[in-house]
């Protein structure tokens, strides 16, 4: 099993048929993908048959991200877009290494949640994915606020003692 590193693939062409023939083959969830369309003169018009083609298959960012290499400014969509594969984040920029036995079983289980995850795309699991997100920050907020609270506390504690 393989460290997941950086895939990437140059799109060619900016029309539907070509975006599409070149990211079907390629195994878009599993591994985190560098889309390379900064060549393109049309670029605008690639992001949206690839954003397309990503909510067709019900492919999305989870678990492994997928980024654009384009020369756009003014892109707000879900995608992170750089302007050269330098820019990526590099948790995924890793040399491909043989494991060993403690890493592939590590490798082992990720494979498996990964392929759990994989399978509730099929379902609507972002909201779920949203709400739990939301009770984890509600959580740290109360949190630091129990710092704060505590740090007066000690603070009024030691002025009227």
């Amino acid at each position: 099993m393989a460290i997941p590193s950086f895939k990437q693939i140059n799109i060619n062409n900016s029309t539907k048929e070509s975006i599409y023939e070149q990211l079907e083959p390629s195994y878009l969830s599993q591994f985190p993908y560098i889309l390379d369309i900064s060549q393109l003169v049309d670029q605008f018009e690639a992001i949206t048959y690839i954003e397309q083609f990503l909510e067709e298959r019900y492919v999305t960012n989870y678990p492994y991200p997928i980024y654009i290499i384009s020369s756009l400014k003014n892109y707000h969509g879900k995608f992170s877009i750089f302007e050269s594969s330098s820019l990526c984040p590099i948790f995924f920029k890793q040399k491909a290494k043989q494991l060993n036995a403690r890493e592939n079983k590590i490798m082992q289980k990720i494979y498996l949640k990964q392929k759990n995850l994989k399978n509730l795309q099929g379902h609507n699991f972002e909201n779920d994915l949203q709400e739990y997100s939301e009770k984890h920050k509600q959580i740290f907020y109360l949190h630091k606020e129990r710092i704060f609270l505590s740090k007066l506390n000690k603070t009024l504690e030691k002025y009227y003692e």
